[in-house]
This record gives C-alpha cells, structure tokens and sequence, in this order.
C-alpha cells in the first residue's frame, strides 16, 4: 500500500546527518519564508547499544540491526568493493519520530543503484495518525528531517519500506498527528483537537518541500498546522458530527472542539476523527477519548411544608459534574426520581412520584482549604426542582377532585445556614426551618456518595 503523503524529493541531493556528509550532497537547509512557522532542526542523535556490522562488496547483501527494527538491502553493483556496512541505534531527534532512530555507516556513503531500507513500526505508535500516513525521513547535513519520496506501508508486516542513494541517519516518522492523540476528560466537558503537519508534502519555497516541523504534543504551539492539505468530516465512532450518546464535535478546518455527553458513554472511548486529504490520497486521523463521570449519588429524605401541601418521602439523586470554576468550586446538575405522599388539608393524601427536572436543580460544592483539620470538607448547597403535579386526583370530603399545578422545589437555602459543612465524600446535610406563623415545620437530610 503506497503512503499517503507522497513527497517530490531528489535523493541525489540528500546529506549525510550523524554529524556531515560528503560534500556537493549535503541538503539545502531550510530557509522558509513570510511569518508562518518555518521547518525546525534538531540536535544529531547520540549513540547507544551495539551496532550491527557486515561486509557488502559488489554481488549486494542484506544487513539488519540487532533488534531487527531496520533492514538494509543492497543490490548487486550498487557498491563496487567490499564495504563494512554497520547499523548503530541512536536516539530520536526526528520530528513525528516513531521508535528510535538509526544511523548507517559509513556516513554519508554513496550508492550507485538505490538500496532500499525497511523500518518496523508497532500498531501502538499509530496513536494520533494512521499507517497510511508513515513513512521515514533522514536528518540532512545542518539537522533538518526530510521526508523520503513513495514509502511502501506493509500494514500486515508493519514495515515501512523507501529507497536511498546514500548513508545517514534515518527514523520511521509520521506525516501528521492530532493533538491530542488520546485524552481524558469529564463528562459534560468538552476538549480542543487540532491536526499539525510533522512533514509538509507541498512546502513553500520549494526548497524546504519536504521538511519537518514540530508536532509533537505540548510544543505544537510552535510548530505548523495541517499543510497543503485539507481537513474535513470530523465524526465521532463514525457518526458525521457525533449525537447525544456519543459526544458531538464542532470543527473549523483543522481546529475542532469535541464535547463529551452528558454521561459516560458505554463503551467510555470515542474514537475522534478528521478526514485528511493531500497528494491525491485520504486517510483518518484519529484521537481517542475516554470519558469518565464525577458523579454524586445517594438518598434525599423531605417532610416538606409550604402554604398549600405537605409532601413526605424519598427518593435517589444522582449529581453530575457540570463545570468547574478557578476558584476551585464545582456545580453539579441534577438527575433522579422522588417518591412521596402527599397531604392536602381536607383531602385523603395520595401517593406520587417525583422525577427531577435536570436543566432546574443544581448543586454547589466548594473545597475547603487544603490544610489542618478541614482537609476533605467543603460547604456545599443544593436545590431539587420537579415538574407539576398534574392530573392527579383523590378524595377532598365528599368530592373527588383534580390535584393541578402542584410544583415542588426542595430548597436548601430556605433554611438556615445557606451553605453546609460537609466532608467531600459523602456529601451529607440536614436542615429544619419553620414558617414564619410558626405552624409548619420542613425538614431534609441527605447523604451523596462520589461515584468516579
């Protein structure tokens, strides 16, 4: 399978890069233009472990590292003497870089028939790209990394296979990543994804074509986005946009914004991706997110009074986080269903259920300092809103009458203290309060354990 990016680069003109080439075959350099982010280089790698050494004369060989992860073949009368070709791990400088990188001995050395190196690739470095958007690149004479024109991706043998016509140092890398490759987040939150381009296929001047640029996570903020290339369809498991289930996402190009659902999904990773498209070919780029849930859940217990009704029961909650504020508090919206019985002066009471109206009921919590014997408290306030009570009906004396329009809102700030002192897990709480008449009396308790 041909890669995806597929760059015009002449081989003849590459360099030698663990530390210089042979002369009149050095690479260029990189001299962009304008204000936009220029190709970066790096520093030349530093040699570990042991090389692997054989010689190759005339009638050609194979040669591969001690760990097997590159393979050089040489075919016949591509050199014309016996030659010690040695392979030496080093680390990886490269930008997109995948694994480590290696350099081939003699430096610099020069083919008179293109020799062809096979670099292995592991399915885990695909995170954040794809396997059709490998390929490798060699590091030029003054540390830039340049792509290496119509790598072969074998995706059963995970290799990378490109032809050279001389020696240097050399990394499988990959053509463009999102950022970021894969993260956590909240539910009912939302993440910023973005696809950069490790190596530009068009390249403007021509002479940088071809070139690295930074982008690996945390310092893409200084490299290039996507380059002569267009990104579009931006899904979600599949699904153009995303839905409710899933999580949605809204894009601008190659910036988007991914929002999670409001509860953890099943299963907890998406699979965000953006559909990338340059040199004439489509791959996907792809960010996986997991969701998780703060969630708080327990018990509410009411005798609830107001001028009209008495309401007593129970009921779960559930709270879900909602978003977070830099002073360290938290709001969580509410989910649930209360069962109570309600009491209607000159009525028989009748039983009823109470589901939770989410976008109304909200709850508080904000962290104690961090210190002394108020580590782990908060204070914390709440309100549980349900709709009306329609279309109920039960015996008022001798008559059986409709109940309408009775709506309930448990308040903790209708009592005294406003806000509760309460270890962070479980949030628990109680509150009494009478009427200003003095002849009804409301009371609450509650005890909500954090589900993570």
């Amino acid at each position: 399978m041909a890669a995806f990016f597929l760059f015009a680069i002449n081989l003849a003109s590459c360099s030698g890069g663990g530390g210089g080439g042979s002369s009149g075959e050095q690479g260029s350099g990189a001299q962009g233009s304008g204000g936009t982010a220029q190709p970066t280089p790096t520093a030349v790698g530093t040699n570990f472990g042991s090389a692997s050494t054989g010689t190759i004369g005339a009638t050609g060989g194979t040669l591969s590292s001690l760990d097997s992860g590159l393979t050089v073949s040489i075919p016949a009368g591509a050199l014309t003497k016996d030659t010690i070709i040695g392979i030496q791990p080093i680390t990886n400088n490269a930008h997109g870089k995948l694994g480590i990188a290696y350099r081939m001995t003699p430096d610099g050395l020069k083919f008179s028939n293109p020799v062809s190196l096979t670099l292995k690739y592991d399915d885990a470095e695909l995170n954040g790209t794809s396997a059709d958007a490998l390929g490798v690149a060699f590091q030029t004479a003054d540390g830039y990394w340049q792509w290496v024109s119509d790598p072969v991706i074998d995706t059963t043998a995970k290799t990378i296979t490109v032809t050279t016509s001389h020696f240097s140092d050399f990394s499988g890398v990959k053509g463009f990543v999102i950022d970021p490759a894969s993260k956590t987040i909240l539910a009912n939150t939302s993440v910023t994804l973005s696809v950069w381009s490790c190596y530009d296929p068009g390249g403007d001047p021509p002479e940088i074509r071809g070139y690295g640029y930074v982008c690996e996570p945390a310092t893409t903020e200084s490299g290039s986005p996507v380059r002569n290339a267009t990104v579009s369809e931006w899904s979600v498991n599949g699904i153009p946009g995303g839905n409710e289930t899933v999580g949605s996402v809204i894009s601008l190009a190659e910036v988007a914004s991914y929002s999670a659902p409001w509860t953890k999904p099943t299963p907890a990773t998406v699979n965000v991706t953006a559909r990338v498209s340059a040199g004439g070919k489509t791959t996907l780029a792809t960010s996986q997110i997991t969701i998780t849930e703060k969630v708080y859940s327990g018990t509410l217990y009411f005798d609830w009074n107001n001028d009209l009704y008495q309401l007593k029961g129970s009921g779960s909650l559930v709270w879900h986080f909602d978003q977070s504020y830099t002073s360290g508090g938290e709001t969580y919206t509410g989910d649930g269903q209360l069962t109570a019985i309600v009491y209607v002066p000159g009525c028989n009471p009748f039983q009823t259920t109470l589901f939770v109206v989410k976008d109304r009921s909200t709850m508080w919590v904000t962290p104690l300092p961090l210190s002394g014997n108020q580590k782990g408290y908060v204070y914390h306030s709440f309100f549980v809103t349900t709709p009306n009570l329609d279309n109920i009906s039960t015996w008022c004396g001798s008559d059986f009458t409709a109940m309408n329009g009775l709506s309930v809102v448990f308040d903790t700030q209708r009592c005294s203290p406003v806000s509760l002192y309460s270890a962070d897990n479980p949030i628990s709480g109680s509150i009494e309060c009478t009427s200003e008449d003095g002849t009804k009396t409301s009371k609450m308790n509650w005890n909500f354990d954090l589900m993570q």
